[in-house]
């Protein structure tokens, strides 16, 4: 019976996560885990020169003998991210071509499948560390969480590291059994060396989950009295080989930690880093539709989400209290780890002034924690049944949440591609839009859009794209306006990072015939802002004005 019903979970995580899976629009972080993933850098796109809409997806293509090498000495250059998921990516990709499969399904369905592991695995971790029930009730939800299918359909690297975290929570609970029979096996240690060594090269978080199991072992430890010599080398040796196999990367992590691309982080404000971390946890079991609704929509869903959280959180709390009278070591082993990587989000966020609690997606690293507490305590709420009403309520909950997300509304793409595409596409044809670039960032961001408007691209409409550097400052983005344009566009729009209303010219010229006026009600901010010209006018009418 536990293995049909795993299965029935697993089956349920999977088509949540699988579902409508290219439907949504890329966003600038997945432009990244394309371009670098086909083996592609932005020192080989067209930038400068006009750039029709339906020839930006010629940019995504596989580029052959590409190997793992040049993926991660792109990463270097021009990202802030260590390169072993994009290598996985990059063989993934390959071994997919042929397939008719949307580029946007193929890069979204490895994260998804690696969701799917993590449910399986955080099953296996609740099955060690209290039984199998509980296991069942943290992979059950995960399976449904907003969270979880948040994360598995976005194609960038989250749902690997949950998957190595898990893993590694099950080794600490492995080394736990052991020192309480008094045994010794070698399995545990090892896996604790290979999970961490694989996660420190997926992403820079996974040092928070290595220290918060460092600080959890020491509990361990101190649980089972082991204060052996023998055991406490044990300890520090599998703890530090990671870190030590990790000394080829050592200069380029510190190198990104000092990159200006890494300075988009704001600093923490009062308290309210605290309620973003609540407000992150909160998203795990419920994510109600509140960005981008009409009003009422916001404070309904918003008042049904509070009082559904206020209710989860009461039935939660008697469930932990029960589990802690049945299993104190393996509670306290939890909490332990869910505090150290608390504490060190603290630390980042008002030591370092990272506001790291902006992001609700960094939380991944204590997410799996998270659910093996949830489902011990729901399983303790009726101990001698399979299903419980609370339980049962609670999923649903996340099930119609994790329906929402698929459908694209909760968790909405950042810098939100569909609707920007939609208003860039709404204006007099033909049109070019004008993305000037500092960072890498920008011309992803102009990526996405485009590649959005293809998608919504209308047999009418005729948009291109034109990548301008604004290193050397605005003056030369608009002279390098004026050039040979094989159709001048009828609607110019210029997004300008760093640029505020009053900076943008009220007129723009292409040519000695063509001259752009600016729209005063064409003004828009979305992360960077944004100006509609309209170039339908002759300079000489333009002049009579």
């Amino acid at each position: 019976m536990t293995h049909l019903i795993l299965l029935a979970i697993l089956a349920i995580g999977t088509a949540l996560r699988l579902g409508n899976l290219a439907a949504k629009p890329i966003w600038v972080d997945e432009v990244f885990t394309a371009l670098f993933s086909l083996g592609q850098s932005f020192d080989r796109l067209p930038l400068g020169g006009v750039i029709p809409v339906g020839e930006i997806e010629n940019i995504f293509q596989l580029q052959p003998g590409v190997g793992c090498g040049a993926i991660a000495q792109h990463l270097t250059a021009q990202s802030t991210h260590p390169p072993l998921f994009f290598c996985l990516m990059n063989r993934w990709l390959w071994a997919l071509q042929g397939t008719d499969l949307p580029l946007i399904w193929q890069l979204r369905a490895l994260p998804a499948l690696l969701g799917v592991g993590a449910i399986a695995a955080v099953y296996g971790v609740g099955k060690l560390a209290f039984n199998r029930k509980a296991g069942l009730w943290a992979a059950a939800f995960m399976a449904v969480s907003p969270f979880g299918v948040y994360q598995s359909q976005e194609a960038r690297h989250y749902t690997l590291p949950i998957l190595l975290i898990t893993g590694g929570l099950g080794c600490l609970f492995g080394i736990h059994r052991d020192l309480r029979g008094r045994r010794f096996s070698v399995g545990p240690w090892l896996g604790l060396v290979l999970l961490n060594s694989l996660g420190l090269y997926v992403h820079y978080f996974h040092f928070i989950a290595l220290a918060g199991q460092g600080l959890t072992l020491l509990v361990i430890l101190g649980i089972n009295k082991a204060f052996k010599l023998k055991i406490w080398s044990l300890s520090a040796i599998a703890l530090l080989i990671p870190v030590i196999l990790y000394w080829p990367w050592w200069s380029i992590l510190l190198f990104h930690f000092n990159n200006p691309k890494a300075s988009w982080l704001p600093e923490p404000s009062h308290i309210t880093p605290l309620l973003q971390m609540l407000m992150s946890v909160v998203l795990m079991m419920v994510a109600p539709p509140v960005e981008r609704q009409p009003l009422g929509v916001m404070i309904g869903a918003g008042a049904i989400a509070l009082i559904f959280v206020l209710w989860l959180f009461w039935q939660i709390g008697r469930g932990w209290r029960l589990l802690q009278q049945r299993y104190p070591p393996e509670t306290t082993i939890l909490l332990s780890f869910i505090g150290a990587v608390l504490m060190q989000f603290l630390v980042i966020i008002y030591g370092l002034g990272k506001d790291i609690s902006v992001a609700p997606r960094y939380h991944f690293v204590y997410y799996s924690a998270i659910c093996l507490a949830i489902g011990g305590s729901l399983e303790q709420l009726a101990p001698k049944q399979i299903w419980q009403r609370p339980g049962l309520i609670a999923l649903l909950g996340g099930f119609l949440s994790s329906l929402l997300v698929i459908f694209n509304l909760s968790f909405l793409k950042p810098y939100h591609p569909l609707p920007v595409a939609r208003q860039l596409q709404d204006v007099p044809q033909p049109s070019t839009v004008v993305m000037a670039y500092h960072y890498p960032l920008d011309i992803a961001l102009g990526l996405s859009y485009a590649l959005a408007l293809d998608g919504l691209r209308s047999p009418s409409a005729s948009t291109s794209f034109l990548f301008l550097n604004n290193q050397q400052g605005y003056n030369l983005v608009w002279q390098s306006l004026e050039q040979d344009w094989a159709q001048t566009p009828q609607s110019l729009w210029v997004f300008g990072p760093g640029l505020i209303k009053e900076s943008y010219p009220d007129r723009l010229r292409l040519s000695a015939e063509t001259l752009c006026r600016r729209d005063p009600q064409g003004y828009y901010r979305v992360g960077i802002p944004y100006q509609l010209y309209d170039c339908g006018r002759s300079p000489q009418a333009d002049s009579l004005n």
